[in-house]
């Protein structure tokens, strides 16, 4: 551990604090604000103590009384209004809830919520579309999706992802943190993992409906001729409520099971490998445009092997039943969030850097983290450089005060 690391005090005990103390409506409020124009604050007024993230457990706990409420009154009350509802919260609470976190463990402080919203849904949406494109794109090549396996698909799903945050933001440099690629790329990891376990929610439920259709084929045949010929419109939509009804109770209650397992695991999957792969990104791209070569840069390529490694053992027919029989996910999500705390710490240690340089530049953010160690060792070699030119051009310096500052040609470098 190098020194810079010794001076930043990161303990994941410490960082969930205070997620379960109270705090006040007004801060609550405030909380939102923070990353808007006219509310980042300098980088020197930021604590030196790591992250204390707290509204993404109020976030998750209003999410899941909600929830709650929906699946009682859905199951009480002959109605199929509360289906839409059950869905949506349950397949955004998580992967929302996990974006919050994100957005509270960024240290700088400097992306709005609103930025973060914005990346979360319209990420969400493009990476789909980007998704059915590469397949397009795949099938011209006339190499089915099946043939590629769980390999194909992981890689399709992850470079689609990644492409989506470099398209909307890789240019960008108001944004040169690592915490600021992991928060971007959680935001568009959430907004998939949103889409993602909605459609599986959907299909569980259609096929429920297509099973009910084929058993009770017949009787609903009649049901529903009669119905329209005596009552209208109105008895037939009951009767299409009804079966509707049927289908989500039919086999035990399939599509509430299926949404309520996905539900529970976005913060091992789609969020925590599209964070992973943003942070890398930025870590090795910084404040910098993005160029073709970030990606074959060995701390971005090793996050991005790691996390479709990750992808393809998650959608492999592979098995490990040792306590329960999620263990498979239960080690994923381990070793994924052991990659997020390492990055959050190299982030942290970023912040720390780009806080020290600006103290001894009078409060003037002018480099960030690791682009600023690397600018003052650039400057340090290429006065060496001078130096030693001048002494074989045989143009000796007649005092030391005519020997050039470094200091001097470092700042002159910077205007």
């Amino acid at each position: 551990m190098n020194r810079q690391e010794d001076k930043v005090h990161f303990s994941i005990g410490e960082m969930f604090e205070q997620a379960f103390t109270n705090h006040t409506e007004d801060e609550m409020e405030q909380y939102w604000g923070m990353g808007a124009p006219g509310n980042i604050p300098a980088i020197e007024n930021l604590p030196k103590e790591g992250p204390r993230p707290w509204m993404f457990a109020r976030i998750l706990g209003l999410s899941a009384v909600v929830f709650l409420t929906l699946l009682y009154f859905g199951c009480k009350f002959p109605n199929a209004k509360f289906l839409p509802g059950l869905i949506i919260i349950g397949s955004m609470a998580m992967p929302f809830s996990i974006m919050v976190l994100f957005f509270e463990l960024n240290a700088r402080r400097n992306v709005s919520m609103y930025m973060t919203i914005k990346m979360f849904f319209l990420g969400g949406v493009l990476s789909l579309l980007l998704i059915m494109v590469n397949v397009i794109v795949i099938n011209l090549f006339e190499v089915k999706i099946a043939r590629m396996g769980d390999i194909g698909v992981s890689l399709i799903e992850e470079t689609a992802m990644l492409l989506v945050i470099i398209c909307l933001l890789g240019n960008r440099r108001r944004f040169p943190y690592i915490l600021n690629g992991l928060l971007f790329g959680a935001a568009v990891g959430a907004g998939f993992g949103l889409f993602d376990t909605a459609s599986h929610t959907m299909w569980t439920l259609v096929r429920q409906l297509i099973i009910q259709c084929i058993n009770n084929g017949d009787g609903l045949k009649n049901i529903f001729i009669q119905s329209q010929k005596e009552l209208g419109e109105m008895a037939l939509e009951n009767q299409l409520e009804l079966l509707l009804r049927t289908a989500t109770r039919a086999d035990d209650a399939a599509m509430i099971r299926m949404l309520g397992l996905r539900a529970l695991l976005p913060p091992a999957g789609h969020v925590i490998w599209a964070a992973l792969n943003a942070a890398a990104l930025w870590r090795v791209k910084g404040g910098n445009p993005f160029k073709i070569g970030h990606l074959f840069d060995i701390r971005f390529s090793s996050i991005f092997i790691c996390t479709t490694c990750f992808h393809i053992a998650w959608n492999s027919e592979w098995t490990l039943n040792i306590l329960t029989s999620k263990d498979k996910y239960i080690i994923i999500g381990f070793l994924g969030w052991s990659l997020v705390f390492w990055m959050i710490r190299k982030g942290l240690q970023q912040v720390h850097t780009a806080r020290e340089i600006s103290d001894g530049h009078g409060g003037t953010e002018q480099y960030n983290g690791e682009q600023a160690l690397t600018h003052v060792i650039q400057n340090q070699a290429e006065y060496v450089r001078n130096l030693t030119r001048a002494r074989i051009n045989m143009a000796p310096y007649s005092s030391d005060e005519e020997i050039p500052d470094w200091r001097k040609f470092t700042n002159n470098q910077k205007r």
